[in-house]
């Protein structure tokens, strides 16, 4: 309560100079509190927004051998560390496959849930993600991914 709201008319996860370079285009400088941190405290923020972009990579990659678990978890605090709340819906989806693909049937359940809700606060009750992941909070072990990345059984 009593937080700012902010409309961001460009991609919120860049880094900060990109940011403010993107919006100057729109005539006007960026005063959010994202926007005006001191150099310090931008560099690490721009570390987590780069973080962020390797673990999407690495979770797309189904090759990639530094994907654990625990990865979708790290990438959903690095967004709510963050405060990309916007993402949340993406990130909490992209956990909870995780989880489902190393065979984590508790948190598997517990993002896809989370992610079901974020979904439907950022895109309405009537988004596309949101029974997927549904189905994905009720039967984990059911779903199409249980365990293919634990066992090595991805196609691609």
């Amino acid at each position: 309560m009593g937080e700012e709201l902010s409309v961001s008319y460009i991609d919120a996860t860049l880094p900060r100079d990109e940011r403010q370079e993107l919006l100057r285009v729109w005539g006007f400088n960026c005063t959010c509190s994202q926007c005006m941190k001191d150099e310090l405290a931008s560099a690490v923020s721009d570390g987590r927004v780069a973080r962020i972009k390797s673990l999407e990579e690495d979770m797309d990659n189904f090759t990639e051998m530094h994907v654990t678990a625990e990865t979708g978890g790290e990438l959903v605090e690095l967004y709510e560390k963050e405060r990309l709340h916007i993402y949340l819906g993406p990130a909490y989806t992209r956990a909870a496959l995780n989880y489902a693909l190393f065979g984590d049937a508790d948190k598997a359940s517990q993002y896809a849930a989370a992610a079901a809700e974020a979904v439907a606060r950022e895109n309405g009750p009537n988004a596309a993600d949101i029974q997927p992941m549904k189905v994905l909070a009720a039967d984990p072990r059911n779903h199409w991914s249980w365990g293919k990345r634990r066992m090595g059984d991805l196609d691609g």
